[in-house]
């Protein structure tokens, strides 16, 4: 059976086009809806996906229909075809009941990886290249090693108060209470996970807000993609996670995980997509940086020696 799924991205624009090349197709059952691509507006294409059986063939009229980007596009027709689903697109006449449609998909899916390695290459050739020049990621310190010596003598004398610390400091209450607890030194999520191992415990599901800060520049004075490159990176990057935005390029997002290897590959597939909005607009990131919300944690050094570790990068 063949089953059709159409979208437009707002309500002036037709369905008719795309629903009757469908149907010439030999589309038995068409889903169709008016969403912007991002996952949550797309429930029609959820109803159509669910009532795919093994054997059926899911069909679209372009391949811009069913997927937000390359990456997302890849992922749902593998998914498909685990289950037994062909997948065929009209216009760029791909059908992966076919040896030569299978064939096609896979170069697609070849240029995606190759696309993925590279910008995962200029990201921690960047942290690298920071580091040289001094930069060890995350915010600047409001208080140095001095000062928080000094503030946790102070706070260790009951005598003084958190005001009085906080007016000799010069800092609220807040940045104290931060740097007070950063120095109690816990026990990290890598040493939890070496315990749960040892002891044959399984993961508990964790959560993090990461702050992503980063600027989009265009080009050169000639390109004008850099607002356009902003609404990408906020409709494909952060997609399935809950995000706040506090304004362009200052985004928190909360993760859920259970490793810290789950952790730093949605840290990474979330820096991809920033970086793969920003290309696809003419335009590039500068000077992204990732911390943990509340502490002082860097999450793209971590980011950076995770993958450095796992490819040999001498640093």
């Amino acid at each position: 059976m063949l089953i059709g799924y159409a979208r437009v991205s707002t309500a002036d624009q037709s369905l008719a086009l795309q629903e009757d090349a469908l149907k010439q197709v030999g589309c038995k059952k068409i889903y169709s809806e008016v969403a912007s691509g991002v996952k949550d507006d797309r429930v029609q294409l959820g109803e159509a996906l669910k009532h795919c059986r093994a054997g059926d063939t899911f069909v679209v009229w372009k391949l811009d229909r069913l997927g937000r980007s390359l990456h997302h596009l890849i992922e749902t027709v593998n998914s498909l075809n685990e289950k037994g689903i062909d997948f065929k697109s009209i216009q760029e006449n791909i059908d992966t009941s076919t040896s030569g449609g299978t064939f096609a998909f896979h170069i697609f899916s070849a240029m995606a990886q190759f696309e993925r390695d590279l910008i995962r290459e200029r990201t921690q050739a960047g942290l690298l290249a920071a580091r040289r020049r001094g930069r060890v990621g995350g915010r600047p310190r409001v208080l140095n090693d001095k000062q928080i010596e000094l503030a946790k003598k102070l706070h260790a004398d009951e005598s003084n108060s958190i005001k009085d610390i906080c007016e000799a400091l010069t800092v609220k209450r807040a940045t104290l209470y931060k740097y007070l607890k950063s120095a109690r030194q816990p026990i990290t999520p890598t040493e939890i996970e070496i315990i749960q191992k040892k002891l044959d415990v399984k993961p508990q599901k964790r959560k993090i807000v990461a702050e992503f800060r980063f600027i989009i520049r265009n080009n050169n004075k000639f390109v004008r993609g850099r607002k356009k490159a902003y609404e990408n990176a906020e409709l494909f990057a952060f997609d399935g996670h809950e995000v706040k935005k506090m304004d362009d390029g200052q985004y928190d997002v909360t993760i859920e995980y259970e490793t810290e290897s789950e952790l730093y590959e949605a840290l990474d597939y979330i820096s991809h997509e920033i970086h793969a909005s920003a290309e696809s607009r003419h335009c590039f990131v500068d000077d992204m940086y990732i911390l943990e919300q509340g502490t002082n944690r860097s999450l793209e050094n971590e980011l950076y020696d995770f993958f450095a570790e796992k490819r040999d990068i001498t640093i």
